[in-house]
């Protein structure tokens, strides 16, 4: 008798009185299927889908939520589960990991679906002896990993009750799903490697519809957290926004993260990922209000304005901090900064021609002592702020919105003249780029297109990141130094004519001598 007919007090019976024998809960690996898994080739360690589990909170009081986690890498190989461990090992829950089979090792769909839905269903089977709550399995997952989460959490089986084996009476339906850079989808924005790899060579249309996963989202799919980074260029975030489309036309809850910096490594760089998912489990009714979100590693407070002194530099006005003024406790690393700063931006006057030129002159900069290590992650030392959302979200002070930032005097004190320079015009360039022709600008979107899509720039050239960097990158090569603009030249007449036409020509460059970097070698 299947799951869909039996009562929800029938079944959570069940969940409360069937247990498996399984082995040590110290971070050890038990075998999903301790007689083989279905459709196995052999007993190898690739041959065998492991639950990594976790010991349990301590002080935990009544049964707490499970969170599995489903690593990812491209369906060619396991990576790791150390971010996410360290998020949730402080807050009351049992925390598992686990392997599944891989395509490279034989192991096609649907061989990572059966494994990733026994896992939940084994810790389903097994709640009363971990202490877990049936109800509040959440499923954490990332990168491939997403993909193995959305198919599970739209082709699930809800279990057989007369099943021989008592694992296989639960549902493999995770109640909760928790998502970073997810592959969601196979057909539209698809991470081409994984399609290739987990359905092999001319997959079929109907297959490569049904493992779109965006397109079998129903009601039953359970509620879900998203986040992404813009800049995703492995893993495009329209796959998130696509889920979070069908979720939200299915009447499930959803929340979409979409950060403006972070490539495929979203949780590895300066997002404030850990307070919006602790946030949303509170939301959503996983863990307690004020138990989810995690406290920040420094005082949430920036500071105040107040804490700066405004001076006037080269023409530019700088929002200097405090502590770098004389009489204060880095007076001596505030002089050296700001006299490096001040060289740079009285020899990049002498390149840009007046028009414009005195539109970069109202750009405001800020000079701090450090704000490079924030409470949600290490931040740029040097960087310019278009957006609102992301300074509030990284608790940094709004007033540096569309503001260039040099968030370390320290090290802004041992660059080079060329080095400081090259910063400051990039970073200005930025500013222009957004406030002067727009971040959607037709004609950088295009060269950009050709940048990346054609092959006169190098294949590792970083200024295919993205179309914002892009510009900027060659900003400062159009000021740089000969050989840097004639390759660019050569690479894109057009872009060239463009640069021209934006900045003009420039009065002199970066091959041209400087007086004032003598004082500062």
């Amino acid at each position: 008798m299947s799951r869909r007919n039996m009562s929800a007090i029938a079944y959570w019976a069940v969940a409360l009185t069937v247990f498996v024998a399984v082995g040590p809960l110290c971070g050890e690996d038990i075998k999903l299927w301790p007689d083989g898994a279905p459709g196995a080739k052999g007993t190898e360690e690739n041959d065998t889908p492991t639950l990594k589990i976790f010991p349990a909170p301590k002080d935990a009081k009544g049964p707490v939520p499970a969170v599995l986690l489903i690593p990812g890498g491209g369906y060619k190989h396991i990576s790791g589960y150390g971010t996410f461990l360290e998020f949730f090992r402080t807050r009351p829950v049992r925390f598992f990991s686990m392997k599944y089979r891989l395509p490279v090792h034989g192991y096609r769909h649907p061989a990572p679906l059966q494994d990733a839905g026994r896992a939940v269903k084994t810790i389903r089977a097994n709640a009363k002896k971990w202490n877990i709550d049936p109800k509040r399995v959440l499923v954490v997952a990332f990168s491939s990993g997403g993909h193995v989460a959305t198919t599970l959490a739209t082709h699930y089986d809800t279990g057989t009750l007369d099943a021989k084996d008592p694992v296989e009476r639960f549902s493999s339906r995770p109640d909760y799903m928790a998502l970073f850079c997810p592959v969601v989808s196979m057909k539209s924005h698809p991470h081409r490697p994984s399609v290739a790899r987990l359905l092999g060579p001319n997959p079929s249309a109907e297959l490569i519809d049904d493992l779109s996963n965006e397109l079998q989202v129903t009601a039953r799919t359970p509620p879900t957290f998203l986040a992404h980074a813009r800049d995703d260029k492995l893993v495009p975030p329209e796959n998130s926004k696509q889920y979070h489309e069908a979720l939200t036309k299915a009447g499930v809850a959803t929340t979409l993260r979409i950060y403006r910096q972070g490539g495929h490594g979203v949780t590895k760089k300066p997002n404030p990922w850990k307070a919006h998912l602790g946030d949303w489990i509170s939301e959503i009714g996983i863990l307690p209000e004020g138990v989810a979100r995690p406290a920040p590693r420094a005082p949430r407070i920036y500071e105040p304005t107040t804490g700066y002194t405004v001076k006037t530099l080269a023409g530019w006005k700088v929002y200097v901090h405090n502590a770098l003024l004389p009489g204060g406790e880095h007076a001596e690393t505030g002089a050296e900064a700001m006299r490096r700063l001040t060289d740079g931006m009285l020899r990049l006057k002498t390149w840009i021609p007046a028009g414009p030129l005195a539109k970069l002159l109202k750009v405001k900069i800020w000079l701090e002592l450090n704000s490079t290590k924030g409470p949600w992650g290490g931040t740029s030392g040097y960087q310019y702020h278009p957006g609102l959302d992301w300074l509030i979200d990284m608790d940094f002070n709004p007033e540096k919105h569309k503001c260039v930032e040099f968030g370390n005097a320290a090290s802004l004190a041992r660059r080079s003249p060329d080095a400081t320079v090259s910063v400051l015009l990039h970073e200005l360039a930025h500013a222009y780029h957004d406030q002067v022709l727009t971040f959607d600008h037709p004609d950088v979107l295009a060269a950009y297109k050709r940048c990346v899509e054609g092959t006169t720039y190098p294949a590792r050239d970083w200024v295919k990141s993205n179309h914002k960097e892009f510009f900027a990158g060659v900003t400062t090569r159009y000021f740089g130094r000969k050989k840097e603009r004639d390759a660019m030249g050569q690479r894109d007449p057009i872009l060239e004519k463009f640069l021209q036409k934006t900045w003009g020509k420039p009065k002199a460059n970066m091959d041209t001598p400087w007086e004032g970097a003598k004082a500062g070698k």
